[in-house]
Parts: C-alpha cells; sequence; structure tokens
C-alpha cells in the first residue's frame, strides 16, 4: 500500500491537489478529510494524521487558492470551496467520510455539510462562530495591506498577535514555541504564497461566507480553545446549538490555534468524536457554560 496518494483534480478551470493518506490496515473508522486555515496547506495536519491513520484512510487537500494549487479570484467564495473540497473527495472514490474543518476550513467544511449531508458521516469544526464582525473585518483589512504593501514580516507579526491569546494570565500549553513557528510560516512564505494569502483574507469580506439553509442533522462537534479571543466560546456554542445534533466543548489551555499547541488532543478529541462517543468525557476537556455576562 503506497504511503499517499496525490491527485490533481480540477473545478471551474482551476487545478488543485487532493493527498490521501490510505491506513495501513483495515480501517474502523470512514476515510476523515480535514480542510484547513487560510494559511495552511495539506501538510500543515502531518502530526494529526499519524494519529488517525492507524483507525481511517486521512484526506488532505489544497484547494483552489490554497499551498499547491492553483491561485483563485477573491471573488469565489466558501460555496466554491465547498464543491471542490466533495469533487475531491469523489475523485479519491469516497462516497461516505468524516470531516475536520478549521477555522476558515471550518467555514468551508459548514457548508460542505449543507451540500452534502447524505455524505458527511460526522463534522468536527474548531474555530468558528459565525460571521466575523465589523471589528474582525477590520484587523483582517489591516492585515491585508501590509502583505499587499510588501510587509511581510509585519504581517506575520500582526497575525500571530491576532490569532492567539497574549494575556500571560490566561494558560496557554507552548504559547512561546507556537508564536515563534507560526511567525516564521507567515514571515517566509514565498511570494505566491502571500499572493494566495490575501486572496483568502479578501474573501471574507468580498463573498458570502454563510448561505441559508438550516445545519443538517449530521452529528456535529464544534469546540475551540477555551482562551480563542478570534473565534470566543460563548458564539462556538452558539454555532453549535443551530445543528440539531450538535455539541460544543472548549479544549483547556489552548486558545484559536489549539492545533498546534494541543496537536496530540485536538487528535483524540476528533476520533473520540468520531467513534461516536461523548467529548466532553475527555480529561483536557470541558463544556462551556457561559458566564453571565455571555
Amino acid at each position: 500500500m503506497p504511503d499517499e496518494i496525490l491527485l490533481r483534480p480540477h473545478l471551474g478551470g482551476f487545478a488543485y491537489r487532493c493527498r490521501v493518506v490510505p491506513c495501513p490496515g483495515q480501517p474502523v473508522l470512514d476515510p476523515v478529510l480535514f480542510i484547513g486555515g487560510a494559511f495552511q496547506d495539506m501538510y500543515a495536519w502531518q502530526r494529526h494524521a499519524a494519529v488517525l491513520a492507524p483507525h481511517a484512510t486521512v484526506v488532505t487537500v489544497d484547494l483552489p487558492g490554497w499551498g499547491g494549487a492553483e491561485p483563485l479570484p477573491p471573488s469565489y467564495g466558501v460555496d466554491f470551496l465547498a464543491r471542490a473540497a466533495g469533487l475531491a473527495m469523489e475523485r479519491a472514490g469516497f462516497a461516505r467520510w468524516n470531516l475536520v474543518g478549521a477555522s476558515y476550513g471550518a467555514l468551508i467544511g459548514h457548508r460542505l455539510v449543507q451540500l452534502r449531508p447524505r455524505s458527511v458521516v460526522r463534522a468536527a469544526f474548531s474555530g468558528i462562530a459565525g460571521t466575523p464582525s465589523a471589528a474582525e473585518i477590520a484587523t483582517l483589512r489591516a492585515c491585508a495591506e501590509l502583505l499587499r504593501d510588501g510587509r511581510p514580516a509585519r504581517f506575520a507579526e500582526e497575525v500571530t498577535a491576532h490569532l492567539m491569546c497574549t494575556d500571560p494570565a490566561r494558560p496557554v500549553r507552548r504559547r512561546e514555541a507556537v508564536r515563534r513557528v507560526l511567525f516564521s510560516q507567515l514571515a517566509g512564505a514565498a511570494p505566491q504564497a502571500r499572493r494566495k494569502m490575501l486572496g483568502n483574507l479578501q474573501r471574507l469580506w468580498a463573498t458570502r461566507l454563510f448561505h441559508p439553509g438550516p445545519p443538517p442533522d449530521v452529528p456535529t462537534l464544534v469546540f475551540t480553545g477555551e482562551h480563542d479571543t478570534v473565534t470566543p466560546p460563548a458564539a462556538g456554542r452558539r454555532f453549535a446549538a443551530g445543528y440539531p445534533r450538535g455539541v460544543f466543548v472548549t479544549v483547556r489551555e489552548a486558545d484559536h490555534v489549539v492545533h498546534l499547541e494541543r496537536d496530540r488532543e485536538y487528535s483524540e478529541l476528533l476520533l473520540t468524536h468520531f467513534r461516536g462517543e461523548q467529548a466532553a468525557r475527555l480529561p483536557f476537556c470541558r463544556p462551556y457554560v457561559p458566564s453571565a455576562a455571555a
């Protein structure tokens, strides 16, 4: 069995990439599709895939506008990207799969569940909270301007500060190590990668992020770090409540980039949900209890 299979599907004239990591033995779970955030490529999930691969085939994608895929104009939104993700799974030969969407990828994943409710067995979304606020869009526009002006180091500094909780009173695992890695990846991105990042940012205010229609009756886990300042737990809980079978938990000592700070626990949380077990029972999770202000 090959270590990985690389596919190159096309949609609407745009070529993109799909990476399939087959389960080395008999899979006990349906395939798992990962859709990452605005600044991730299909190799960003290798640590998580190593944990999941003994249980299921793992699929990651560079959708149009991401990683090694062709650039995508910012006028193409999550509807197009969700259709591209579904087509990738078709090309890989999968009719049913589990779905993981992180941050920007959770927006795409939510639309994919709407478009293909019979294909998604279970869904898990981290760092999603609904339509970005005006303040959030203003911050992202400012970051986009730094990219457009050719200031990648300043861009990396601002994005890293935006994505991570900087309050020293709030404990976050591996905070400084993750900050350095994020900064290095963003500041050192090649010019073509920076252009794709810019397009992904522009998509957030140039296109519709949510489409009408209730979420389907798919078992869905929504989660984030307990100190997430980008998509706060209270908003994530409200989003999960919109799903007929939605559940929300927070991960201790983590923020918006929980997949980096607690990658092993992130993967264990996914396995627990995809097995149909209760995520809140895990020692690093806690059910969210809103404060009086929430």
